[in-house]
């Protein structure tokens, strides 16, 4: 009764979204949740049963009515719990990749928000680089290389984001460096494509330039350009400031761990790849042409999340895709669906574990007591089987001892009347004797 109905309610109680604690509250909430609903199930049956008493075994027994009951609680144990466990699983599914939707975009906002101030602090390097430059054409550079290099030292040590910083021919070919001097002759930088881009747009950052002229550690590093327009409008060659690899990789450290199944990278709009982790980037990736990258990225879409399917390369995973500020970049998430189904897994193991042996203690003690039941139930047959055979033996004798009085009732009226004809008898002899005319 109270026990039953305080089951029902928890159970209306914890699936209503909108009163906590909710199927899809936290953990720590349900497992706190759940024993005090059932502590409170227990006390309300134990107090129903000192209020009740012990009443006397109704006749329903007899006719398996609780029987029936019982093994109507032993499905109902296995499959109410089974019904809720897979209603709470789904609710957790959908939890989980929500969950995983919302930490990616977090952390490609982080990214985006680090990315910009790299920018920044790299642009500003640019400009100052520019500055050392003036309006000295290449030639004139190559004259005053020593002064300048130490100008971009002092550049290049003004922040620690900053790899080196350097000048370069129209050509391609390095006139001052903030690495070495003097500057190598036989380092060059950029492609065709980016020169005509510079050209194109002077003043503009070209982002993504790939820098190989780290000599000392042979790793693929970013560098932003910009184009030397001298004061007569020629075009004298380009600008770099080239960022530490490490210092995107050490950011994505802060904002994940290697094995969760999490991977960041930094894209440039036309699919060059231009910083990635944990995979290493190189100086030339770029992004398949099937990729589901280049539609958003084609259409200037600012965020979002993509459910990517499984390639040959890589298994099925969320992107969370974010575009740096005005710039042609976008930064992305990604989380490998095998680690959001992990720990999905791991939550639903718990939640089995709690479930499942509640549920077959509760069928085991409604067994027991279907057994023990169906023993009363037979022991209260054999009882009112006796107590009718009893009344039944209880009526023949009344009937014998009604005979047996009417019995000895008949013989006493019986002796009565012969012992009066005796007399009788005995009185006509006698007068026979006395006078024989009355014959």
């Amino acid at each position: 009764g109270p026990a039953l109905a305080t089951m029902t309610v928890s159970t209306v109680w914890i699936l209503l979204p909108w009163v906590p604690p909710a199927a899809s509250a936290t953990w720590l909430e349900t497992l706190v949740f759940v024993p005090m609903a059932t502590v409170l199930a227990v006390a309300a049956a134990r107090y129903s049963d000192r209020k009740g008493g012990s009443p006397p075994i109704p006749d329903s027994l007899t006719d398996g009515a609780t029987a029936r009951t019982l093994r109507l609680t032993i499905w109902v144990a296995l499959l109410l719990p089974a019904l809720l466990f897979a209603i709470a699983a789904a609710f957790s599914y959908e939890r989980a990749f929500t969950a995983a939707s919302e930490r990616a975009t977090r952390s490609v906002r982080a990214v985006e928000e680090y990315v910009l101030r790299a920018i920044e602090i790299n642009e500003s390097a640019l400009a100052r680089t520019l500055e050392a430059a003036g309006d000295l054409s290449p030639a004139d550079i190559r004259k005053n290389e020593r002064a300048i290099h130490d100008r971009l030292v002092w550049i290049a040590d003004s922040s620690s984001q900053i790899q080196h910083v350097a000048l370069w021919s129209e050509t391609g070919q390095a006139l001052a460096h903030s690495g070495e001097y003097p500057a190598p002759p036989d380092i060059g930088v950029g492609d065709e494509a980016s020169f005509a881009w510079l050209r194109a747009h002077p003043g503009e950052t070209f982002i993504g330039w790939p820098d190989g002229t780290s000599r000392a550690t042979d790793a693929h590093a970013l560098a932003l350009g910009r184009a030397r327009i001298l004061a007569d409008g020629r075009f004298a060659g380009i600008a770099t400031a080239t960022i530490y690899p490490e210092s995107l990789t050490a950011f994505y450290d802060t904002l994940a761990r290697s094995g969760e199944g999490i991977g960041f990278s930094l894209l440039r709009e036309d699919g060059r790849v231009l910083a990635r982790w944990p995979s290493p980037s190189g100086p030339w990736i770029r992004l398949d042409e099937t990729n589901a990258m280049f539609s958003p990225m084609a259409g200037a879409v600012p965020g979002g999340v993509l459910d990517i399917e499984a390639t040959a390369q890589e298994g099925r995973r969320l992107v969370a895709f974010q575009k740096v500020g005005d710039y042609p970049l976008y930064a992305t998430c990604s989380v490998e669906h095998a680690s959001i189904l992990a720990g999905w897994y791991r939550d639903v193991g718990v939640l089995a574990a709690f479930t499942f042996p509640t549920a077959f203690a509760l069928m085991a003690v409604a067994w027991i007591a279907l057994i023990r039941t169906r023993r009363e139930i037979s022991a209260v047959r054999k009882l009112k089987a006796e107590a009718e055979h009893r009344v039944q033996v209880e009526g023949a004798l009344r009937e014998v001892q009604k005979l047996e009085a009417l019995g000895r009732m008949t013989g006493g009226v019986a002796h009565d009347v012969n012992n009066l004809l005796m007399v009788i008898s005995n009185s006509l002899h006698i007068l026979k004797r006395l006078k024989p005319e009355l014959e």
